[in-house]
């Protein structure tokens, strides 16, 4: 029979292998099921307690899906406004900022003020 791991298990198992190796691991969590109008939080990440707890840095993105026909090319469905959150920082207390996805060159840049 196959060897079962708990995901708080694998997500450790990771972050020991990254402090031996000495290199930085970038984990893309999938959110539980939120309402399409409210932001992700840590909360909301399936089995956030181990993520929560192991890493360093916590960065939630968030883009509102667009209103629409249903038309829309999969680029296009989301407003290109994207809220960067620090969600958790073992170093300092985090933030958010706005950036602008430029979906033509698959790039963020910073909003401008004004």
């Amino acid at each position: 029979s196959a060897i079962q791991t708990h995901p708080g298990q694998a997500v450790q198992a990771f972050k020991f292998l990254a402090e031996e190796m000495e290199v930085a691991v970038i984990l893309i969590a999938q959110p539980r099921k939120i309402q399409a109008d409210s932001i992700m939080t840590a909360m909301d990440l399936k089995d956030s307690a181990s993520i929560f707890s192991d890493c360093d840095h916590l960065i939630i993105l968030h883009r509102a899906r667009k209103k629409g026909n249903g038309s829309e090319l999969a680029t296009e469905a989301y407003d290109p406004v994207t809220m960067v959150r620090i969600e958790a920082s073992r170093y300092n207390s985090g933030g958010e900022c706005l950036l602008y996805f430029h979906g033509e060159y698959s790039r963020f840049d910073p909003m401008v003020k004004g």
